[in-house]
């Protein structure tokens, strides 16, 4: 069985927004914030010539990834048996 990849349509930002990344991650836009601040979390990055902070989708991932839960099931990889999630 082949995965077909995400149509561009479907496919991430490179650099989510404080709020895209909470409903990425199933968080508050606060939490986000705060788990940054105390370094639990990505860091955000400033983008010349856009308000406010960005996220790295990438670095969003890959945090998620680490945890081995989503409350958005496409950023974690299906285990054998076709579920995703924790076990």
């Amino acid at each position: 069985m082949t995965a077909t990849p995400p149509s561009p349509k479907d496919a991430l930002p490179a650099l989510l927004t404080r709020r895209a990344t909470a409903k990425l991650v199933g968080l508050s836009p606060r939490t986000i914030g705060r788990l940054s601040h105390r370094g639990t979390f990505p860091a955000p990055v400033q983008v010349p010539g856009l308000n406010g902070r960005r996220y790295r989708t990438s670095e969003v991932v890959a945090w998620v990834a680490q945890l081995g839960h989503s409350a958005h099931p496409s950023l974690v990889a299906p285990r054998p048996g076709g579920n995703v999630g924790p076990p």
